[in-house]
């Protein structure tokens, strides 16, 4: 039996991040016509948190913010569901 990998060895693996804005359901008929332009109406208003997941799994929840020097988009974690 190997020995379990170091702490510091674990938090060095990738893991990807997503961050959902909102879901939309829509007819196959409806995403075949899409075109740019388009647009679907997403189940999420403005200001409502978004969901953070890693690896397809929801982890918490946050708001969008931005980054005033640079103009990028970055997610402030309100809520943490489960922890890694």
């Amino acid at each position: 039996m190997q020995p379990a990998p170091s702490r510091a060895l674990l938090g060095e693996i990738p893991v990807e991040v997503q961050v959902v804005i909102g879901r939309a359901k829509v007819s196959v008929a409806q995403l075949a016509a899409a075109k740019q332009g388009s647009w679907f109406r997403l189940d999420k208003r403005f200001g409502e948190p978004v969901e953070i997941q890693v690896n397809g799994k929801t982890i918490g929840h946050g708001e969008i913010v931005s980054d005033d020097r640079d103009n990028f988009v970055g997610i402030r974690m309100t809520s943490v569901e489960n922890r890694l």
